[in-house]
């Protein structure tokens, strides 16, 4: 499975067009800003409907205050508004509700992860090593680059 993050843009019809003649499974992270640009919102709507998981991306991650009565910092409580809106905005969208959440910081806070957890989400990782004993992944990659 590929997964692309902070899209979608400009070249995403071109690279589900792809995907779909490869007949490739993608996994395609998506903030809540996407679903300000109504073409952004109908390419996730193809891309679910197409058969891709739609997981949410979390650009960054806030500063943490203390809140002694609940235990969780400030930043905690605006990243489950955060993912619980964009949860919300991928389900209206797509009619399912999203598995996945990766966050754009290179190291995740072990209480955020089992916040994602609790919430029902894996926590997905960026991956630089691929291994295709088929080659399937340079024929997908040269098609891509053909496409663009």
């Amino acid at each position: 499975v590929l997964s692309f993050d902070q899209g979608p843009g400009a070249t995403t019809g071109r690279l589900l067009d792809v995907l779909s003649r490869r007949n490739v499974p993608a996994l395609f992270h998506v903030s809540s800003e996407s679903f300000r640009n109504s073409t952004w919102r109908n390419y996730i709507q193809r891309a679910a409907y197409e058969g891709h998981n739609i997981g949410i991306f979390v650009p960054e991650l806030g500063s943490s205050l203390l809140d002694s009565h609940t235990g969780q910092t400030d930043s905690d409580m605006v990243l489950t508004q955060r993912i619980a809106r964009t949860s919300n905005w991928i389900s209206a969208v797509t009619g399912r509700q999203p598995r996945h959440v990766r966050f754009g910081a290179r190291s995740v806070p072990i209480n955020t992860k089992r916040m994602m957890e609790a919430m029902g989400l894996q926590l997905t990782k960026p991956k630089i090593d691929i291994k295709d004993d088929s080659n399937k992944i340079d024929a997908i990659w040269s098609s891509i680059n053909k496409a663009f």
